[in-house]
């Protein structure tokens, strides 16, 4: 009776911690290759932001459809605070959860989504 048991338990465990879990996970770079940066004293026609994503179809598995980046924003008027706040998505996106830099963007910060009225703001 008791080998039984252990061996229902054995299978049980078996099928359980066997049956469990993901199969492929995808980690997708954040863009660091950054063209251009302005600051608050560049020339107005330099005042914008360009850069380079790590993620192109090479390298990425035939099984995912990497549709692109999203580009959020925000225009603010105090200097200081703006400078506060790429401080704290600086440490944010540094430590080893990554995507908490981005629910602090968005729903702490509350950026906005770059897009053009006739087309998606989605990639």
């Amino acid at each position: 009776m008791r080998k039984k048991r252990y061996i229902f338990l054995l299978s049980v465990c078996l099928f359980v911690f066997n049956s469990c879990g993901l199969d492929v996970v995808y980690y997708l770079q954040a863009p660091q290759t950054a063209n251009n940066i302005p600051t608050a004293s560049t020339e107005y026609d330099n005042r914008y932001f360009e850069f380079t994503t790590n993620n192109s179809q090479g390298n990425i598995a035939d099984d995912f459809d990497f549709l692109g980046t999203s580009v959020y924003y925000k225009i603010y008027n105090n200097s200081s605070t703006m400078a506060s706040n790429i401080s704290t998505l600086s440490s944010l996106s540094s430590s080893t959860n990554e995507s908490a830099a981005a629910t602090k963007l968005i729903d702490g910060f509350k950026y906005k989504p770059l897009g053009t009225s006739n087309g998606t703001k989605d990639p």
